[in-house]
């Protein structure tokens, strides 16, 4: 068997759910950090073209720029940029809203995820994850 070609980051799809699938996320993130910190992934017939952005530096950067990086028009990668559809988000949705809206909305929701609040839901989101599983696993998988 001849040795697998180093990976390279021209040769990295984004897109490309066998990477996770195989195991290699971890490798994909660790090479974009090294040496493309900021990087621009081709889109397909299913995903437009998008960044990846993977230093903690620069997502810190993007996420307070909200004039520049807005994500007022969604945050789906499969709807049209120009033409967002309900399922995108578009600013209707708490991750989608950009300041003032967002801080806002997020003062209303935030006593119900204190670390309090989400420890007294663990037994019950345990419960539900366990009877999924349990239904699953006999299958040997699952689909949407």
């Amino acid at each position: 068997m001849a040795p697998l070609a180093p990976l390279r980051v021209q040769d990295i799809d984004l897109t490309d759910f066998d990477l996770f699938v195989q195991g290699k996320a971890h490798d994909i993130w660790r090479l974009l950090r090294a040496e493309a910190p900021v990087h621009w992934n081709a889109g397909t017939a299913l995903f437009p073209g998008f960044w990846s952005v993977t230093t903690y530096a620069d997502v810190l950067a993007v996420s307070r720029d909200t004039t520049t990086y807005s994500s007022q028009r969604g945050i789906s990668m499969m709807v049209d940029p120009e033409h967002p559809t309900p399922a995108s988000g578009a600013g209707k949705m708490l991750i989608t809203m950009d300041p003032p809206h967002h801080v806002r909305l997020r003062r209303l929701v935030n006593k119900g995820f204190t670390p309090r609040m989400v420890a007294h839901l663990e037994p019950r989101v345990r419960e539900i994850t366990h009877r999924i599983i349990d239904e699953v696993a006999p299958r040997g998988g699952a689909t949407s």
